[in-house]
């Protein structure tokens, strides 16, 4: 029963897990500065679509790996099918 709650608490802490612009630019495959540009609103990874979700905590930016998993699946198939043409 206890390996049960510690397994479904590592799972939330992961998914929780605060990622710096540069992580979160080499998890997703992309550089630092596009993230930047999503994040300032100056490029659209296509219409009607920025990059991932991201906070800022006293002018720190950071990602979740959630949000960062969630806009994987949002345009994943998409990615796939543009890295092969």
């Amino acid at each position: 029963m206890h390996e049960k709650r510690r397994s479904v608490k590592m799972r939330v802490e992961e998914k929780m897990q605060k990622l710096s612009t540069k992580e979160a630019a080499a998890y997703l495959g992309y550089s630092p500065f596009t993230l930047r540009n999503w994040r300032m609103g100056r490029k659209e990874w296509r219409i009607g679509l920025r990059g991932p979700k991201f906070h800022s905590r006293h002018g720190r930016i950071f990602y979740f790996m959630e949000d960062l998993e969630t806009w994987e699946k949002l345009c994943g198939t998409e990615r796939n099918n543009l890295e092969l043409d």
